[in-house]
């Protein structure tokens, strides 16, 4: 029995990575959008992010992520996706890349080798939303639909950050 509990524990800590924890500092990351101009995550912004990593099954449930926080929050936080493409073969990608331009092609980011969602311990198959600070820290991490429950612990921790910015703010350092 203690056997085969720890093969289960070693064996999730080998599929994910190294453990992501809320209230830890974010993994920080550069990617490429679809467009191939380079970005950093966590950016020097003075708004949250909200990272929402899926691939192409997980991303089913993305645009309803999207909507109800753009809805919330509008350009108050950054929200940025993360495609993990790690399954597209080489030879693929220039077509697939092009599937991803558009209006906000700079707000989705390319994971191609799937490291980026590996240090995130994003699993195949669904929808992951975390929501980073403005100094870096994971203050957030849910996986699925974004049903109520769950969206409102989101809301709540964004509106919760944005509350203690406006009582201490951050200094603009001044050139």
């Amino acid at each position: 029995m203690r056997w085969s509990i720890l093969v289960l524990f070693l064996t999730g800590c080998l599929a994910t990575g190294q453990a992501i924890e809320v209230g830890g500092a974010a993994p920080r990351f550069v990617l490429t959008d679809a467009r191939g101009q380079f970005h950093e995550v966590p950016s020097a912004s003075a708004r949250p992010t909200v990272l929402i990593f899926a691939d192409r099954e997980g991303s089913r449930h993305l645009a309803e992520w999207v909507r109800r926080l753009h809805d919330a929050w509008g350009e108050r936080i950054d929200i940025r996706g993360v495609a993990t493409l790690k399954e597209v073969p080489p030879f693929l990608r220039p077509v697939v890349r092009r599937l991803f331009r558009g209006p906000e092609s700079d707000r989705v980011l390319l994971d191609w080798t799937g490291a980026v969602s590996e240090s995130y311990a994003y699993q195949k198959g669904h929808t992951h939303v975390f929501v980073i600070g403005l100094d870096g820290r994971l203050l957030w991490a849910g996986a699925g639909t974004a049903e109520e429950g769950r969206l409102q612990e989101c809301l709540k921790t964004l509106r919760s950050e944005m509350l203690s910015e406006e009582e201490n703010p951050v200094p603009i350092p001044r050139h």
